[in-house]
This record gives structure tokens, C-alpha cells and sequence, in this order.
């Protein structure tokens, strides 16, 4: 992702991170290295994509870099790679933001990747708004009112972890319907909650498996869950939905 836009030389080139599974260790920003993942597996992070000429490149490495404290070492890989595949692609124009033909690129490049890609995006937009264009903002914010514009724009919004899996549309539906059951009793108390459960959360059943009472908390009206990881480096406790 090299550009011409020149940064402050004394901008670091390496950080400090404390891993998932405890260690402290110092990583290079704009160097591709490899990590031992919990499994003792030598997992190659590709950092060297990204350019320290570059405001853009520096924002992503430290936002991809900060992840490596809450998310697995495999997870950060993929995420790289995705963002190598993008990048790569030879349409990709180099600029210091990230535009609205960078962002439809997204449909050019493997299909699972805009997962991993979109919501780094939205860190982006949230910590480093002058390196987004209005329009992709707006995309990010907005995603269900793009759908009219193109239909190609619904395969990255349904394939968004942040927005989830279902449109405005299709959760309209599911409400309506699920309700319906409720109310004629076709569905029980049990099989109505635990329907939506996994549409609020996105939990899979494993991790619902791995809930614990003291797991969930209430707080004023604030529902807190303290969501076990599906998978990850040896760790069970993620974080708070």
C-alpha cells in the first residue's frame, strides 16, 4: 500500500503488545514476522504490506497490531491476508484514503475476506476520519441503504460481522414471525429466548455451551454477557456483549 504522503520520521516503527495467552512482546509495525501461536505453530504475520511513508499503511498496522491483544494470532493472519489479496489487486490506486472505488474492489478479492476487512475499516473511520472518504463513512454507517444502489453492495453487507449476518428487512421478518409463534404458542418460552439470544448476539452453540451463571450480569437495564471465545489461543474469556 505504498504512497508518496511523508510522515513524521520519529514515528515508531515497532510496539509493546501483551498477547492473548500473556506474553509481552515487542512486534515491528511495517515488517512481516512470525508468531507461535497456542497450538507451538510458527503463524506468519504479514505487517510488511504496509509502508511507514504511509498515514494510511501506519494507521492499519497499529489498528491490525492492536488486535493481537484481544484476538488470536490465526485470526490477525487472516485479516493480513485479506488485506494483502485487497491491496494487491491491480486496480488498487495508491492514496493516502480509502475511497469508494477501493472499497467495491472488495468484490473482486476471495469471498470470505470483506469479513475480516470491513470492520477495521469501521476502527478506521472511528479513530482516523480524515483517511475515509464521506462516502464510505456512509457506507460503514449506513450499509442497508446501499443495498438499492448496487446489489452488489448486499454480499459485503450480509457478509459484515459487525452488522451481522441479517438486512433491517430480514430481521423485520424474523421479529414479525417469531412473535406470531409466541403468540399462538407454537414456540415456548425456552425455544422463543434462545432464538433470540443467538440473533443478538451471534453466539454459536458452543459458546452458549461454555456459559456460566455468573457469566451474565444485569445492570440497571444494561444486560451484560461475558461471552466465552469459539475458538482462540487457550483463552475462554473474550469480553463483555
Amino acid at each position: 500500500m505504498k504512497n508518496n504522503t511523508l510522515i513524521n520520521c520519529n514515528d515508531p516503527t515497532e510496539r509493546q503488545i501483551a498477547l492473548l495467552d500473556g506474553r509481552t512482546i515487542t512486534v515491528p509495525l511495517f515488517s512481516t514476522y512470525s508468531l507461535e501461536n497456542h497450538d507451538r505453530l510458527n503463524v506468519t504475520l504479514k505487517f510488511g504490506i504496509f509502508f511507514k511513508k504511509s498515514t494510511l499503511d501506519q494507521a492499519l498496522a497499529n489498528i491490525i497490531t492492536d488486535l493481537l491483544s484481544t484476538h488470536s494470532i490465526k485470526y490477525i493472519s487472516t485479516i493480513l491476508h485479506a488485506f494483502e489479496a485487497w491491496t494487491l489487486s491491480p486496480d488498487f490506486t495508491n492514496s493516502n484514503e480509502i475511497d469508494l472505488p477501493k472499497l467495491q474492489l472488495l468484490h473482486k478479492i476471495q469471498s470470505s475476506y470483506p469479513a475480516f476487512i470491513l470492520p477495521i475499516l469501521r476502527k478506521l473511520s472511528l479513530n482516523f476520519p480524515e483517511l475515509i472518504t464521506d462516502e464510505v463513512k456512509d457506507f460503514l454507517n449506513n450499509p442497508t441503504s446501499w443495498e438499492e444502489l448496487n446489489p452488489a453492495y448486499f454480499k459485503l453487507i450480509v457478509n459484515d460481522p459487525e452488522k451481522g449476518v441479517f438486512t433491517t428487512q430480514e430481521l423485520e421478518n424474523l421479529h414479525n414471525n417469531l412473535n406470531l409463534a409466541f403468540s399462538q404458542k407454537k414456540l415456548n418460552q425456552f425455544d422463543y429466548t434462545l432464538a433470540w439470544f443467538f440473533i443478538a448476539t451471534g453466539a454459536r452453540p458452543v459458546q452458549l455451551s461454555r456459559l456460566k451463571f455468573n457469566d451474565i450480569n444485569i445492570i440497571q437495564n444494561d444486560v451484560m454477557i461475558k461471552m466465552p471465545l469459539a475458538k482462540g489461543e487457550g483463552i475462554i474469556d473474550q469480553g463483555f456483549f
